[in-house]
């Protein structure tokens, strides 16, 4: 009987979605759709800002702005949490100043301008994502999130820029390349040196990569390494599409810097828990992007595919990953065993 109850409840927000869809004057929609978590502190849903790929600009963020989000389950069941990759403030998590019942069987939680200074300050250009959490283990299905403004000029003035070398070895990718750093001690460890910045951001794709390369342009760094494409494996268009972005930011990157070197590391096998019946999808892929660094100048190709699969069984092998699709300490010591056989040495 509850089943039937919150599915209606949520059918009736789903009938909405299209008019809630439509931005009110001088608001933005960051997400509209359904996306639902079952457990406590589950990541229901997340939006990337503009500083990191995504389409919203947080730079603009001003005096007597908020945040509303959209959303059905039990009342008071979630919180926002604003994270930066960038060096700044890196986490600040935000419960709702109120939570109304919006009479359609969802609930509206809103979070204020000075919620959102007392917990986050007012860095806003390098605000890189914004992530609705749950509090209960009850399902939570979040519908929409919405941008309110406020008045006046943006509140940050800064340039939003990562807090990170300008010179060495750049990593760029998703949460693969992240992890080393969250988990590991970072590449400078896994890999005993000294000059390795990380800009690898989870849950990203080659095209946020892509949106945010002009970042590692403006800098002098000697190798950039690559570390993305597995979460685009879905789109009809994946092995092209994840080409002509590996393309494109190799090309911005030797435009600015023509003595720069790139490194891509082959998109890795998983288990039976993630891309089942895809993987030949990946074997596709690392094809495409091994025959662009060939015809490609200063561009290398480091296969750890070969060792992350079991080939009786068509997927990875599981020791070697924490959970079927990231690597574990063991798997991160064969990635760094492979680039340290293909990184420029490190100036003393």
């Amino acid at each position: 009987m509850l089943k039937r109850v919150w599915m209606l409840m949520l059918l009736i927000c789903l009938s909405v979605l299209p008019a809630l869809a439509e931005e009110a004057p001088g608001e933005t929609v960051l997400f509209a759709g359904a996306s639902s978590g079952d457990a406590v502190n589950a990541n229901i849903q997340f939006v990337f800002t503009a500083h990191v790929g995504g389409e919203w600009d947080a730079a603009q963020m001003n005096k007597g702005c908020a945040f509303q989000v959209t959303y059905t389950g039990p009342e008071d069941a979630i919180f926002l949490a604003l994270s930066s990759h960038s060096g700044a403030r890196q986490w600040a998590r935000l419960d709702p100043d109120e939570t109304a019942d919006a009479d359609d069987g969802c609930w509206i939680a809103t979070f204020s301008w000075a919620n959102i200074v007392s917990s986050w300050g007012t860095n806003f250009a390098r605000l890189d994502q914004l992530n609705v959490f749950s509090k209960t283990d009850d399902k939570v299905t979040v519908t929409r999130i919405v941008y309110i403004p406020g008045e006046g000029e943006p509140a940050d003035t800064s340039d939003g820029r990562w807090s990170r070398p300008d010179t060495g070895i750049a990593f760029i990718g998703d949460s693969i390349c992240q992890n080393a750093q969250l988990l590991y001690g970072d590449w400078n460890e896994l890999l005993g040196r000294a000059d390795c910045s990380n800009y690898g951001i989870g849950g990203q794709t080659t095209t946020h990569c892509l949106a945010r390369i002009d970042e590692l342009c403006g800098r002098s760094y000697d190798q950039v390494v690559f570390i993305c494409g597995i979460n685009e494996l879905g789109r009809s268009d994946y092995q092209t599409g994840i080409a002509a972005n590996f393309a494109a930011m190799i090309q911005a990157l030797q435009e600015s810097n023509p003595d720069i070197q790139a490194v891509i590391m082959s998109v890795l096998p998983t288990t039976e828990a993630f891309y089942y019946g895809m993987q030949g999808r990946i074997v596709q892929v690392n094809a495409s992007l091994e025959a662009l660094a060939e015809e490609t100048a200063n561009v290398t190709f480091v296969n750890c595919y070969d060792d992350f699969l079991d080939p009786d069984r068509g997927y990875a092998k599981p020791e070697l990953l924490s959970d079927g699709l990231h690597p574990n300490a063991d798997g991160y010591a064969i990635m760094a065993k492979h680039l340290a056989a293909v990184l420029v040495p490190e100036k003393k």
